[in-house]
This record gives structure tokens, C-alpha cells and sequence, in this order.
């Protein structure tokens, strides 16, 4: 049974779909650009980061990190030296599917 059929049946996790595909598949897809766009500027540092679980207004406050403790992460990579990493996904310790 393909992807399609399974969901209009109603057993898309049973038969062992992944429940939120692109959802992961967005996530690959950052990740390998974010690759290819280092290649392509070795001058620049360029890194994509998830900075953890962050309480917002998109997640209803439901998040750990405040917002403050979220923009930490990324701000670690904002202020990369110029020899710094170029090419990574850099995840928070807290909460990063």
C-alpha cells in the first residue's frame, strides 16, 4: 500500500508512515542547501541552527526555552570568526527533533 492509499484509509502510522514526511523532508532539504550555499561562498559562514524548543506564540507558550534562551544558539553562530565552521546544522541541547 503506497503513502496515498494508506492515508485516505486511515492507516498512515500503522503501516509505518512517517506521520509528518515534510515536515523531515523540509528539514534534509535546509540542511543539504545549507551545504551547497557553503560550498558556494567559502567566504561566508553559513550554517542553519535549531535553537530548541521555544516557547512562541506558533507553539501556544508550550515551549522550555524562553525566547531569550532560544536566540542564544543563534547568536553563537552569528558571531562565528571569519575561519569559523561554514556548512553545519548546529542543534540546541534542548529539544531539537
Amino acid at each position: 500500500m503506497d503513502p496515498l492509499e494508506s492515508l485516505k484509509e486511515g492507516f498512515i502510522e500503522s503501516k509505518g508512515w512517517p506521520v509528518f514526511p515534510a515536515y523531515r523532508v523540509s528539514k534534509a532539504a535546509i540542511n543539504a542547501y545549507t551545504r551547497i550555499l557553503a560550498k558556494e561562498y567559502p567566504n561566508f559562514r553559513i550554517n542553519s541552527v535549531c535553537p530548541g524548543y521555544v516557547k512562541t506564540d506558533v507553539n501556544f507558550n508550550t515551549g522550555i526555552l524562553s525566547v531569550v534562551e532560544g536566540a542564544a544558539s543563534v547568536l553563537k553562530l552569528v558571531f562565528l570568526p571569519s575561519d569559523g565552521p561554514s556548512g553545519l546544522f548546529v542543534r540546541s541541547e534542548v529539544s531539537c527533533a
